[in-house]
């Protein structure tokens, strides 16, 4: 379990793509006037140029190590081995370096609320905190209510818990229309609308449609739970730990859309006859091949 290991920043516009691009043994030339050699660039967060490389000071250096890691984007080696890009790094890069298709955005808000490990206050924010029209010290109390029963008697801290809800707000909630734009704190993962303020000092989850969310992204977390299984119960799928209405906050009607449109495209067999309600798998996708379908799809 861990807590505010974010610097007290939110991820920012360009962030991302500007570590995508410094960690890329293909791409990014542009920083390759700061090393020696290309191998420099895998430690990259670690070099006393960091915020010369990065533009950025040394804090928010430390901030998006910890986003990138916390999405599933670094490989961190350990010791001198340095930080490399996960292989969904690297087909982010290849495919979307700037993050212009919203699909590759879920993608990254999915690994970020599974995970437990480094993005704890995310995990059990999606999972466990259901009560809507909650103010910040009602959401405080949900969670670590929810935490203690997991913390193994272990003492949490009340202000880091306390500024991870701060941050995760503030990543999730549409800036006003008369924030200034040159203070560049705009959040890309406020463009998915998980999370508004209803008034009164009040925060609502977000129900409703969700922008450019599709059965692709229904058939990434498939396949993730694929790779130990052949089948999947949709009642498992939906509301389980991690489950797809949790993270992605859609009713159960629209789950059932995208899983019949997946089973119209022949990538998995669904079964809803005598009252199964499974899913079949049906071939051998990885996570990675089920990302690069959809991308040479988009540029068909």
């Amino acid at each position: 379990m861990k807590l505010q290991r974010h610097e007290k920043f939110a991820l920012r516009d360009g962030w991302i793509n500007k570590g995508l691009l410094i960690l890329s043994d293909d791409k990014g030339d542009f920083y390759d006037s700061y090393y020696e050699s290309r191998q420099d660039r895998h430690f990259a967060f670690t070099r006393k140029n960091a915020p010369d490389v990065f533009g950025m000071g040394n804090n928010m250096v430390k901030s998006l190590r910890f986003w990138m890691r916390a999405c599933g984007l670094l490989d961190e080696r350990g010791g001198n081995a340095g930080t490399y890009l996960s292989e969904i790094g690297e087909v982010i890069a290849e495919y979307d370096l700037y993050l212009e298709n919203p699909y590759t955005l879920w993608v990254l808000h999915s690994m970020l609320v599974k995970n437990f490990k480094e993005a704890t206050s995310w995990n059990v924010f999606f999972n466990k905190c259901n009560v809507n029209e909650v103010t910040r010290s009602q959401i405080f109390e949900i969670m670590m209510r929810e935490m203690l029963k997991i913390s193994e008697g272990k003492e949490i801290p009340e202000k880091s818990l306390k500024s991870d809800i701060d941050v995760l707000l503030n990543l999730y909630l549409k800036k006003s229309s008369d924030v200034d734009p040159e203070e560049n704190n705009h959040s890309p993962f406020s463009e998915l609308e998980m999370i508004k303020e209803t008034g009164n000092g009040l925060f609502s989850k977000n129900y409703s449609n969700k922008k450019g969310l599709n059965e692709w992204n229904i058939y990434l977390e498939l396949v993730e739970r694929f790779q130990n299984t052949k089948t999947i119960a949709i009642e498992d799928l939906a509301d389980g730990n991690n489950g797809i209405r949790r993270i992605y906050q859609i009713p159960m009607m629209t789950l059932n859309d995208y899983l019949d449109r997946l089973d119209a495209l022949e990538l998995i067999k669904v079964n809803r006859t005598a009252g199964l309600d499974v899913i079949y798998k049906i071939n051998e996708d990885t996570p990675i091949t089920a990302m690069k379908k959809y991308y040479e799809r988009c540029q068909d």
